[in-house]
């Protein structure tokens, strides 16, 4: 996909339709990257089989029929038996390019009954079987006791699939827990992440949150979300998937980014729109002082600059403390993060937020967006991504493998994984993006585990200092079944 080809009207739309927070757990200056695990209690395992499928076959209906005997197939090999039955969930994806509602009917049609979870991908579907499959259908099939993975979907309302999910999980809640669910897996369309993540928050309050955002090819608004039940498939869609405290988890976020020592402070914003940096009109900092002529057409005539800004994010901290160990200003989130704890170690290493650097308004009206709120007064870090970008990511894609799994415990193998990979990132590499999938390094990490990938327009996590659900941007993450 061409970044600078981008439906500016859709950009806009969407960048301005969150009011909340968007944020990052990113590198110390060490240059240790600090990352998210969700980590279970002593639950026993509860996937009995997993298996993936691919397909990039012309026949909608033969690519859905492919990729469900390819993943039933490794159902099989993975623990014996056959995979032709005892399926409990279905985590599925597809390229915004085909007819997602059409897929979304055929998966439901031939797997009556089974929870199914499904978003729009950038591009294709990522494989460990080769890299990136372009205008591909993939599922990751699941078999697990009966409300291990609880699903719900709404068509615009993230409240109402919030209460679908309370309501089912109901049911499975024992009398030590009001809930049965150890984390919960979203997916929502661009702009609408943060509002979602309020709504599980309100009822499920110090749950673990973890996803990744519906992605097109092109940001045209052609991104979709999808469930399990009649015409649950949609633009504005929200799925949801309660994961039981039975199953065995790992999550990890990983930011392949290091700050550098240039700073701005943000001294006049309004959600993800910034006017003013450093008291001068956003768009001149940007042209005059960081990225010149790269953005010289988009300063002068306003638009996109995601190509430009993809590989180097701007972040703010989360939480900071002067010497006294007392929260400082610097970072402070003000209401964006109303009401969420932040960390009060005195010795905890900073968490950032990173913001994709979107668009320039143009001559008349000089701000910028970005993919996130941006808290007025914070000082912002230009970020480095080193050699990220050459190697596809490789370090990125090992590290989030590795943080997962070591969340399980040594004495766990995972036996199931789904990768959230950050749509700007793969676009901006490019050709690299498969250097990094088949990468040596990745492969013998994954062996033979059944894993799907995604690539998003958003990417969600729990911070692991400050425990805070949040949104954030190029970003590469895994979460682990076992």
């Amino acid at each position: 996909m061409n970044l600078t080809s981008i439906n500016r009207s859709a950009l806009m739309l969407l960048l301005l339709a969150s009011s909340a927070s968007t944020t990052d757990a990113w590198m110390m200056p060490s240059i240790q990257r600090v990352a998210t695990t969700a980590n279970t209690n002593t639950a026993l395992s509860a996937i009995r089989k997993a298996g993936f499928g691919c397909s990039d076959a012309k026949s909608i209906d033969a690519a859905i029929s492919e990729s469900i005997a390819l993943a039933k197939k490794e159902m099989a090999s993975s623990n014996g038996g056959s995979g032709d039955d005892d399926i409990t969930m279905a985590f599925i994806s597809c390229a915004a390019t085909q007819d997602v509602a059409s897929i979304q009917k055929g998966f439901a049609s031939r797997l009556p009954g089974v929870p199914m979870h499904g978003i729009t991908s950038s591009g294709g579907i990522l494989t460990k079987q080769k890299g990136l499959q372009e205008n591909a259908v993939g599922c990751l099939l699941l078999s697990a006791d009966a409300g291990d993975f609880v699903t719900s979907f709404d068509a615009e309302d993230a409240k109402r699939a919030v209460q679908q999910l309370e309501e089912k999980g109901s049911v499975f809640a024992t009398e030590d827990s009001s809930t049965p669910y150890q984390a919960i897996f979203m997916s929502a369309t661009p702009g609408m992440e943060e509002g979602v993540i309020d709504a599980i928050e309100d009822a499920f309050p110090g749950i673990p949150i973890y996803g990744g955002t519906a992605a097109d090819n092109d940001l045209s608004g052609k991104w979709m979300v999808f469930g399990s039940g009649p015409d649950a498939c949609g633009g504005t869609g929200i799925s949801l998937v309660g994961i039981s405290s039975n199953v065995e988890l790992g999550a990890s976020m990983i930011g392949p980014y290091t700050p550098t020592e240039r700073t701005v402070t943000a001294t006049k914003t309004e959600g993800r729109r910034v006017h003013e940096l450093n008291g001068q009109p956003a768009a001149d900092w940007v042209y005059n002082e960081w990225l010149g002529d790269e953005v010289k057409e988009a300063y002068e005539n306003g638009g996109l600059i995601l190509g430009q800004t993809a590989q180097r994010p701007i972040a703010f901290e989360v939480c900071v403390q002067n010497q006294e160990g007392k929260l400082g200003l610097r970072g402070r989130l003000r209401k964006l993060l109303s009401g969420r704890k932040k960390s009060t170690t005195p010795a905890a290493q900073p968490e950032y937020v990173t913001a994709h650097l979107a668009a320039l308004g143009g001559p008349d009206e000089k701000f910028v967006d970005f993919f996130t709120p941006i808290p007025e007064g914070s000082e912002l870090t230009i970020m480095d991504s080193g050699n990220g970008p050459s190697t596809g990511y490789t370090s990125a894609l090992v590290n989030a493998y590795d943080v997962a799994a070591s969340a399980m415990g040594s004495a766990k193998t995972p036996k199931a994984g789904i990768l959230v990979y950050c749509g700007g990132m793969a676009i901006a590499v490019g050709d690299q993006l498969n250097d990094g999938l088949m990468s040596t390094l990745y492969q013998d990490r994954l062996k033979t585990m059944p894993m799907m990938g995604m690539t998003c327009f958003g990417e969600q996590t729990c911070l692991p200092q400050s425990k805070t659900n949040v949104q954030r941007n190029l970003s590469v993450g895994m979460v682990l079944f076992g």
